[in-house]
């Protein structure tokens, strides 16, 4: 249930100014879920909500990275 964040993640988080709740509900509650790209690790999941994309196992048990949904770069 997303309950775990990576150091890396955590530090996304801060950095974007986001909540861990806010983070949580996009894998708990996503508008669109798919398979990430190989970069992100086997067997990771994309899950999008609003404006934010939370790459996260397969089990939603761990938050690998925190993404602003549709950019290419970091702003």
């Amino acid at each position: 249930m997303a309950e775990l964040l990576t150091q890396h993640a955590h530090l996304r988080t801060e950095q974007m100014g986001l909540t861990t709740a806010a983070v949580q509900t996009v894998v708990l509650q996503p508008e669109i879920t798919y398979p990430s790209p190989p970069e992100y690790g086997p067997g990771r999941t994309i899950s999008v909500r609003d404006e934010l994309a939370v790459v996260h196992t397969a089990d939603r048990q761990l938050i690998i990275t925190v993404l602003w949904r549709g950019r290419t770069g970091r702003v």
